[in-house]
């Protein structure tokens, strides 16, 4: 008995090359999901799948051997997946489910025995009597509170890309909740339960359900991470004169840190007089700015500049503004703070507005110290 969260993904993907720039993300999406799942004392189970852009409730028991029976399909050991495309039904293929020990194993299989895609997720065992470690939380009883960026993988800048980012808060129950914004400025928003492995499944259909974004962090403390994630993926459908149209599915990583209002300020700025302490990159734009080391205080320098604005959040590390610089379009950016190892500063992106109907990328928005600390780099893995 207990709660269940397994994130699908396409089989074998990667070998099969499905992944990649030019890559249409149909394939991909069609079986890329969450599955939840309840199951009871005596075995029932209700649950829903997230998958292949629609969301499918599941009812049913566990036999002795741990297979899902759906009641919802005649008490088969199979549920079947379908999408309608204009006036014709798309026959994805059977969602199976297996309990095995403490973990929940998804499969979608097609013609009854090929395996498309695969996911294990462990139980979900944290609740008010079985509260999270103290190490996860700030103090005993409290929440966590975890900033992320997002780092394409290839990190090919061709396609424009800077630094999504995700608040994510975890209870000592065990749920989480996470907000935050994709590259193309699309806002996310993320729900579940920490699972028994310190992980969780991230995943949310996006773009009217012609696209998604999701994959499994850990948690685990690291020299430059707290949280992280090396799979995430990021399903776009093509958008007509969008920065963004060269590639449609991509990979990427996720890096987080603690946030701590008050210590999470401090990311190596030196005083620098009158040239302030720390920089903010706007693509290939350097603007000088004083960011207090202890108080959720930054300022331009010099302070009468009004060709862009700043506003920083110190309870939630987000900073954001706009602005438009000499031979360069007017923008809007967003970010992030980050503070550990190597991931300290401000991580965001920028969006240039192209059009009244479209946004088009426009790469990085870094907060980095005026002397940089040794070995600082612009994002590193775990």
């Amino acid at each position: 008995a207990g709660r269940y969260e397994t994130l699908l993904e396409r089989f074998s993907d990667e070998q099969e090359g499905l992944i990649g720039p030019k890559n249409t993300g149909v394939d991909l999406l069609n079986y890329f999901g969450l599955v939840t799942l309840n199951v009871n004392s005596r075995g029932s189970f209700s649950g829903r799948a997230l998958i292949a852009g629609v969301s499918v409730p599941l009812t049913g028991f566990i036999s002795n051997d741990g297979v899902a029976l759906f009641s919802n399909n005649a008490n088969q050991s199979g549920f079947p997946i379908s999408v309608l495309e204009g006036t014709h039904v798309i026959d994805i293929g059977l969602l199976t489910l297996r309990i095995q020990g403490q973990n929940l194993i998804a499969n979608i299989l097609v013609d009854g025995e090929v395996l498309f895609a695969a996911g294990t997720g462990a139980k979900c065992p944290f609740s008010s009597e079985n509260p999270v470690s103290q190490k996860l939380l700030f103090r005993a009883g409290k929440r966590g509170h975890y900033t992320l960026g997002t780092y394409s993988i290839a990190f090919d800048q061709t396609i424009g890309l800077g630094h999504g980012y995700v608040r994510l808060v975890l209870s000592r129950t065990g749920s989480f909740s996470a907000t935050g914004f994709l590259a193309d400025n699309t806002p996310c928003t993320f729900a579940g339960r920490l699972r028994s492995d310190l992980t969780i499944a991230m995943f949310q259909q996006l773009y009217g359900y012609q696209g998604a974004f999701g994959g499994n962090l850990a948690f685990a403390n690291l020299p430059n991470t707290d949280v992280s994630g090396l799979r995430m993926t990021w399903i776009r459908p093509q958008i007509d004169n969008s920065g963004f149209n060269a590639w449609q599915t991509e990979r990427f990583g996720a890096f987080g840190t603690r946030y701590r209002p008050g210590s999470s300020y401090n990311f190596g700025q030196v005083s620098n007089g009158t040239d302030g302490n720390s920089l903010l990159l706007i693509g290939n734009v350097v603007n000088q700015l004083f960011f207090s080391t202890n108080s959720p205080v930054v300022a331009r320098i010099p302070a009468f500049r009004d060709d862009y604005s700043l506003l920083f959040n110190g309870s939630t590390g987000v900073y954001s503004g706009d602005g438009s610089f000499p031979k360069m379009e007017n923008f809007t950016y967003k970010g992030i703070l980050l503070n550990k190892g190597q991931n300290r500063g401000g991580f965001g992106f920028v969006i240039f507005p192209s059009s009244i109907s479209t946004l088009r990328a426009g790469g990085l928005a870094r907060i980095v110290p005026t002397q940089p600390i040794s070995g600082l780099a612009s994002f590193s893995n775990p």
